[in-house]
């Protein structure tokens, strides 16, 4: 905390704990996706989290912070994964208005991730996501450094992206905007997984 300036403490406790509050709703219970937020006093710079500890052991003090190049600035025996710091880095420093991102495998964003068609819109909620979902085809690990400027290109102005056969990114202004738009993702791919379950016509 006293080798950080007052905004990056501020940022760092607030991303600690939307780490503990998406591993408090089941998002993640694994240890390699990523949520990273700007730091409001050096817009080229962000934390994101280590690899190798659970969501609910994320604290301020052991989150990394990285530069929108990937080059990592604090000392740390873990390091990001390297998937994560590729794109997660290039969306924040190709979108200068976007100042958080969320990378998460769900099991039911997998599922519809998988579908051709994509996501249906079926209910009220799910309206809140009308034009605000991008697609991006898999190419493995997203570790090489020319697959970041398309996953960029392809999400453009949108709030989420369906990465298929891989899970769900959702990027905002604000954490709150982005775990927003998260939240009604997550909502819209469970209510689609149950009514598909069902077998009867979709309405």
């Amino acid at each position: 905390r006293e080798s950080v300036s007052a905004a990056e403490w501020e940022t760092r406790v607030q991303l600690a704990a939307a780490f503990r509050i998406a591993h408090a709703l089941g998002w993640n219970d694994g240890v390699t996706n990523h949520i990273t937020a700007r730091l409001p006093d050096a817009p080229d710079h962000f934390v994101i989290c280590p690899q190798g500890l659970g969501w609910d052991e994320m604290t301020a003090s052991n989150l990394i912070k990285a530069d929108v190049s990937g080059r990592i600035l604090s000392q740390s025996e873990l390091s990001p994964g390297p998937a994560g710091l590729n794109f997660h880095s290039a969306i924040l420093g190709a979108l200068p208005n976007i100042a958080c991102t969320m990378h998460i495998h769900p099991s039911a964003g997998v599922v519809i991730s998988a579908l051709k068609k994509g996501l249906m819109i079926l209910d009220q909620r799910g309206c809140l996501l009308h034009n605000e979902v991008a697609y991006h085809d898999c190419e493995g690990y997203a570790r090489a450094k020319d697959e970041a400027p398309r996953i960029v290109a392809e999400l453009g102005k949108k709030r989420t992206m369906i990465m298929r056969n891989h899970g769900l990114l959702a990027v905002g202004r604000t954490l709150g905007e982005m775990f927003y738009f998260m939240g009604k993702l997550i909502n819209a791919c469970e209510l689609q997984e149950r009514v598909m379950a069902t077998g009867g016509e979709i309405n």
